[in-house]
């Protein structure tokens, strides 16, 4: 299933900047698959027990001064922080992360992969997200992504080597926070439960990326001078579906019928008044009620072989994976 993800020849030490969140930790396992050094840098110790060829590195703040240090002796840096999932906080402190992150940048003169998400493309319009889709974010978050992104942008025009990487939301083993959480998906599939909370329209295409090849995905980038030439690059999602497509998928693998239990607009606003998820879901409800997909040709470009996951493919992975992913 996946094959064709992209292989390395030359041994490098890469920097893994938040290497113990999700991708982060994912990005490590990936070095370590292809026979690569790595440097995990996170504000608490990695768990690096047994594991050759990584160094934890651990920084009481992710700032340019903690961070130059950290980044001796490496050739490039993967960035894949996060910060709790609110739109106070991402406001307060997602550009200033990102500040920082960009002077390290510019002190160390190594490439910078910087994960990012679609929120500052705002509503889709009926087309596929690319590179060059306007940027028009229509939420707070989306905002705070794009005050961080202009951050990254002022370095590169002062000569640092960022590229940035957008991803579609995150589905499978360890994704949580996310519109189709990975602890339902992993009931329906081991649990004997038949339904599936789905909050917007069940028929609407959306584009979901599985982490581990999101991690790839970033070292695939790291690898390549053409993919970094650019100032932006969307990573490979799995082929678009609708929740109607994932639920028929389910039912054909674990051979019982999977009903969604849809989640409209008025439930989120409702729920809202007394859940916190739910309350920072309204503003981004607009990404679930209308076809939301993007475009990855300028990736596969430079990674032709990068694997095409279908919906039928996620769903045969996922029946293989354990409960915490």
């Amino acid at each position: 299933m996946w094959r064709g993800v992209h292989r390395y020849t030359v041994t490098m030490t890469t920097a893994v900047i938040g290497a113990t969140g999700q991708i982060g930790s994912a990005v490590v396992s990936a070095l370590l698959h292809t026979g690569q050094r790595a440097v995990a840098i996170a504000r608490s110790a990695p768990r690096l027990a047994g594991r050759e060829r990584i160094e934890g590195r651990q920084v009481s703040a992710y700032t340019g001064d903690e961070l130059a240090p950290a980044l001796k002796a490496c050739d490039r840096a993967v960035v894949t922080l996060g910060l709790p999932y609110s739109a106070k906080v991402w406001l307060r402190d997602w550009p200033r992360l990102m500040r920082e992150i960009a002077r390290a940048a510019l002190d160390s003169q190594i490439p910078f992969v910087v994960l990012d998400n679609l929120y500052v493309y705002g509503r889709s319009h009926g087309t596929p997200f690319t590179e060059r889709t306007p940027l028009e974010p229509c939420s707070a978050k989306g905002r705070a992504r794009l005050q961080g992104f202009k951050e990254l942008q002022r370095a590169r025009s002062q000569g640092a080597q960022i590229t940035v990487c957008r991803s579609a939301d995150f589905i499978g083993p360890g994704a949580e926070v996310t519109v189709v959480p990975w602890s339902g998906l992993h009931a329906v599939l081991s649990e004997n439960r038949h339904s599936l909370r789905w909050i917007g329209d069940p028929r609407c295409q959306h584009s979901y990326a599985d982490p581990r090849l999101v991690s790839r995905g970033l070292l695939a980038v790291a690898a390549s001078s053409g993919l970094q030439s650019h100032d932006v690059v969307v990573l490979p999602p799995a082929e678009a579906f609708s929740g109607d497509d994932l639920a028929q998928a389910l039912s054909h693998r674990i051979e019982r019928q999977v009903r969604l239990a849809p989640v409209g607009q008025r439930m989120i606003r409702a729920a809202s008044l007394f859940s916190r998820a739910a309350h920072e879901q309204v503003e981004m409800m607009y990404q679930v009620t209308a076809d939301y997909t993007v475009d990855d040709a300028l990736f596969r470009t430079y990674q032709p072989d990068f694997p095409r996951l279908s919906v039928d493919d996620l769903v045969q992975a996922w029946a293989r994976s354990p409960a915490r992913g």
